[in-house]
């Protein structure tokens, strides 16, 4: 039995095939490094211009001193700012906001705004904005009644139940948890690097008891 070796042939068009598939694939692996320095590059700046939520827990004994932490806190608030509150009934949302009222130099008398929506306070140094969200039915609704323009108004927007809408809050909000009974209240903040020393200066001169 002979055996016959023959040469395997094949058209110019596998070669060239072969020879675009051994290119592809050497220049996918000379990207990969420039790929992955890009995304760390990302990252890194996504994180620095998010920067790192913080917590920061305290409490308030009285309706008056609740009040109080909210006049210090809008001394330091800017255009833009957006404090995000929620809390049981009664848990002191609305007193809370009528501190920031008056810490803005607001003189006018700050009541929940539970079927208006939206009321506006003029009259200090910056405009307030004080949601209450607790009749809608979500986002949606707070996006249908052109609601979140207020976000670009240049004033602070205070939003009582804001847990409603809390997909739509901007990056930088700050979020406040109110719990409670009696005269006592204990909040749980939670914000950006920028807000820290806002709330510890404003939690210091209340008189509040910052709790670990």
């Amino acid at each position: 039995m002979s055996v016959i070796a023959r040469n395997k042939t094949f058209p110019d068009n596998c070669r060239i095939e072969t020879d675009q598939s051994l290119l592809i694939t050497h220049l996918c692996y000379k990207a990969i490094p420039v790929l992955l320095f890009i995304f760390l590059e990302c990252t890194i700046i996504t994180q620095s211009e998010k920067g790192y939520l913080l917590m920061i827990k305290f409490k308030t004994t009285s309706p008056e001193q609740t009040e109080k932490f909210g006049y210090e806190l809008a001394k330091s608030l800017c255009a833009g700012d957006v404090i995000a509150l929620t809390g049981d009934l009664g848990a002191g949302k609305t007193c809370l906001t009528r501190g920031i009222a008056k810490g803005l130099g607001s003189t006018s008398h700050v009541s929940s705004p539970t079927f208006t929506i939206v009321n506006e306070y003029e009259g200090g140094r910056l405009l307030l904005f004080h949601f209450d969200t607790y009749r809608l039915s979500g986002p949606e609704d707070f996006l249908m009644s052109g609601l979140d323009e207020y976000f670009f108004r240049g004033g602070v927007c205070v939003i009582e139940w804001s847990d409603i809408i809390e997909e739509l809050l901007p990056q930088d909000t700050i979020k406040m948890t109110i719990r409670g009974d009696g005269n006592t209240r204990v909040f749980e903040c939670e914000a950006g690097e920028k807000y820290n020393g806002y709330i510890e200066k404003a939690v210091a001169i209340s008189g509040a008891e910052k709790e670990e």
